[in-house]
Parts: structure tokens; C-alpha cells; sequence
């Protein structure tokens, strides 16, 4: 399909349209690029109302959320896109920004949330300096993580940073982007999770908040986005009618395993199975979703 050619677009039964960027890493985020290059060119990328996100997805995110000012307002030219998008991504994928955390975490085995803390400094520095406070409101960026106390997806995001069980933090304004997308990145058990160390006053009740929500808020952590829903489609699929899901997870594998890695494999096949479960879901609900010719 040429640049000029508009893609066909069934109208959608409900207003709102949204993208869900996968994680797996850089692999994903590189994966990303090329999907939302071609979305930039048929000029669909500035009619976008959402930008859903998990790990690698959330890296290509944080650049959007910084640029969103140039793509929202119209199509890019090629070279404005390299410039702005693909070169800033590129050039960060080119940086190890796992090694040292991982042994700083190793040296320090004594605290808490050594890895995920340095990978933080790195996307702060390398990758954005934005607060959720200064995300633009033309579009409804979600860095998505798991909430391991609660049991349910974690959204930084304007206004409803949290969710509706752990309920959601006061001062949403100050969190850095680097640190929604470092806990949305942060792959177990290579990374230990993100400590949020709220308070109670810092936090407001969510409307399925339980009896012992105050106790519980001080021990929130979260880790990586994919443990719960690695396609990032939880926060968007309900309200948009129209979606688009832009899968870079790593495809499965078939091999055997030692004793020392049949821990990790259980792992593996679990989030393999909960991953084709949510394809299969979206495919179902696609009756109820706009369809999309690119």
C-alpha cells in the first residue's frame, strides 16, 4: 500500500481508538517501530486516543509521550521520523542497560529493589526526564506493571495511577516516566520488583479496596507488565471501539530442560498460555472491535 493510499476502516460501534504495544524487550520495541512507522505513513498514528504499553512497548512510549506534539499534529515526513522517533530508539537499544543493575543487585543482595532502582537512573537519563504531570492530555499514555500484593495490573498514567483495587496515588503529577516504565520493565527474576513505599495519605481507596487496604498499601510492589497481561490490551479493550495490538513478544519454543532451568521454564510456559489465551480472547471479541486493513 502506497503513503497516500487510506487503509479501510469499518466504523467503529463505539468511539476511541487505541494501540497496545507488547513487551519483549528491545526485540519489542524495535518491532514496535517499523508498526508505528507504517501508522505514521497511512496517517493513522494522530488519530490515536490511547497508547497502551508493557517492558519493551513502554520504551517506544516514553518517546511517543515526549514527541506527541509533532506525530499528533499531522503525518511525519520520513526524515522528521527518523529524527524523532527511530533515531532516539535506536541509539538508546544500543546502550546494556542490564548488566551493571543486575550485579550492583548481586553486591547489594541485602536490599531491596537495587536493579530495578538503577534501571530507573538509565531510562531517566538516556530516555526521557517527563513526569506522568507533564504527559500530554491528546493522548492517554498507560505504562502498564503487576501489582504483586493486589493481584492486578498497575497503570502510571494521568489522573489514575494505580488501580481500582490498591486504589490509586494522590501525587500522580510527580512520578517520573522513567520510573513507570522501569517498573513496567522490570522481568522477573532478573529484576526484583519496583518498592513503591506509599503511604496511606498518599493513596486514595479504589472502588474494590479491602478491609485491610491500609495495612496492605505500604507493601505495594510491582514488576514487569507481561507477568499479568503482556499484551497491554487490560486497560483499553473495554472503552475503545477501536483497537490495534501490536504484538512483539518472543514467539515459544520447544526444548528440553535441566534441573537448573525448570524453574524458568515453568515460568515460560505459564505467561505462554495466559499470552495465547488473551490472542484468543481478541479474536473473538474482533466482532465487537473495527477492522483494520493495512
Amino acid at each position: 500500500m502506497s503513503e497516500s493510499t487510506a487503509p479501510e476502516i469499518e466504523t467503529p460501534r463505539k468511539p476511541g481508538f487505541a494501540l497496545a504495544l507488547s513487551g519483549g524487550g528491545y526485540r519489542a520495541a524495535l518491532f514496535h517501530l517499523g508498526f508505528l512507522r507504517r501508522m505514521n505513513e497511512i496517517d493513522l498514528l494522530r488519530q490515536v486516543d490511547a497508547i497502551s504499553s508493557v517492558s519493551g512497548g513502554s520504551i517506544i512510549n516514553a518517546i511517543l509521550a515526549k514527541t506527541s506534539e509533532h506525530w499528533k499534529e499531522s503525518r511525519l515526513s520520513g526524515a522528521d521520523w527518523d529524527k524523532r522517533i527511530r533515531k532516539p530508539l535506536v541509539d538508546f537499544t544500543k546502550n546494556d542497560i542490564r548488566t551493571y543493575p543486575v550485579l550492583k543487585s548481586l553486591a547489594h543482595f541485602w536490599k531491596r529493589g537495587v536493579a530495578v532502582a538503577e534501571t530507573e537512573k538509565s531510562y531517566h537519563r538516556m530516555l526521557t526526564q517527563q513526569t506522568l504531570g507533564d504527559l500530554p492530555e491528546s493522548v492517554d499514555f498507560i505504562f502498564c506493571a503487576s501489582d504483586l500484593v493486589f493481584s492486578k495490573p498497575w497503570y502510571f498514567r494521568r489522573e489514575k495511577t494505580g488501580n481500582y483495587v490498591a486504589g490509586y496515588v494522590r501525587d500522580w503529577k510527580s512520578i517520573p516516566v522513567a520510573k513507570a516504565v522501569a517498573a513496567s520493565s522490570c522481568f522477573p527474576p532478573v529484576f526484583g520488583p519496583q518498592i513503591l513505599g506509599f503511604s496511606k495519605p498518599e493513596m486514595r481507596k479504589g472502588s474494590n479496596s479491602p478491609d485491610n487496604w491500609a495495612d496492605l498499601v505500604p507493601h505495594i510492589r510491582l514488576t514487569d507488565g507481561g507477568v499479568y497481561d503482556n499484551l497491554g490490551l487490560e486497560p483499553v479493550w473495554k472503552n475503545m471501539g477501536t483497537l490495534i495490538c501490536s504484538d512483539g513478544g518472543k514467539p515459544s519454543n520447544f526444548r528440553t530442560s535441566t534441573r537448573a532451568s525448570t524453574l524458568s521454564r515453568y515460568s515460560e510456559v505459564i505467561q505462554d498460555q495466559v499470552g495465547n489465551l488473551r490472542k484468543k480472547w481478541l479474536l473473538d471479541k474482533i466482532r465487537n472491535l473495527s477492522l483494520i486493513h493495512i
